[in-house]
């Protein structure tokens, strides 16, 4: 059940933000530091979890952000908040929020389909990674095709996946060192689990004649056909003609 009865409508509002062409989903590897991400400004995109550490760096700025860490929203939400670009949340971090901020948000539900299902507002395919999130709202839109970038799909720090864990040091996992600074808790990723998950989004994808590159500098994940930077503005700029 949502927080109210308009939610279903509001996440498809939310989609609303997307259209079905060509679209950049921006990740949160140490890779996107030597991304040149305004090369991208006349791409829509949508940003991941705490994204907007970037912004001191550089013009761009993404159409949606989305994020599916609880500890990221409890931290993390009058950041969102106040950057004023459109929010998606995942249903189960709702108990994250704020009382005085829960209406302020577009909830999304995870459910184990296996698939990505047919409304986008009935829930989303449950993945171990925001970014399998990310690629269902650009299913759904009709994008194509969809570039990934800061996709490195390698960590420093190694562990059980999904284990809990407080920082003890600055982040190398991620673009920004205060991303999972000292003091802050975060689950250890489930690569496996995100490669079958992206295995899914790929072929879901080529079904509709539509496609996925991962333009990752030196990135490590080998399910999507890899681009370069150079590349892939080239394509897009001509799928955007």
């Amino acid at each position: 059940m949502y927080i109210n009865s308009d939610q279903p409508g509001r996440v498809k509002n939310l989609l609303k933000c997307l259209k079905p062409e060509p679209l950049l989903i921006v990740c949160n590897g140490p890779s996107l530091n030597n991304t040149p991400l305004e090369r991208f400004n006349f791409l829509q995109s949508i940003g991941l979890n705490k994204i907007h550490l970037i912004f001191d760096k550089t013009t761009w700025r993404p159409d949606l952000v989305l994020c599916t860490n609880p500890f990221v929203v409890e931290n993390w939400q009058d950041t969102f908040i106040s950057s004023g670009i459109p929010t998606g949340l995942v249903w189960k971090t709702r108990h994250k929020v704020r009382q005085e901020n829960r209406n302020k948000f577009t909830y999304f539900l995870h459910r184990l389909l296996g698939h990505f299902g047919d409304d986008i507002s009935s829930g989303l395919d449950a993945g171990a990674t925001v970014t399998y999130a990310a690629l269902q709202f650009a299913y759904h839109a009709g994008a194509d095709p969809v570039i990934i970038v800061g996709l490195d799909h390698k960590f420093e720090t190694q562990g059980k996946p999904h284990k809990l864990i407080t920082s003890k040091s600055a982040d190398s996992n991620h673009f920004d060192p205060a991303y999972f600074g000292p003091g802050i808790k975060w689950q250890l990723p489930d690569l496996k689990a995100s490669e079958l998950a992206f295995q899914i989004a790929r072929e879901t994808f080529e079904k509709d004649n539509r496609n996925i590159y991962d333009a990752t500098i030196n990135g490590n994940l080998k399910v999507f056909d890899k681009l370069s930077i150079d590349e892939a503005v080239d394509l897009c700029r001509r799928y955007k003609k």
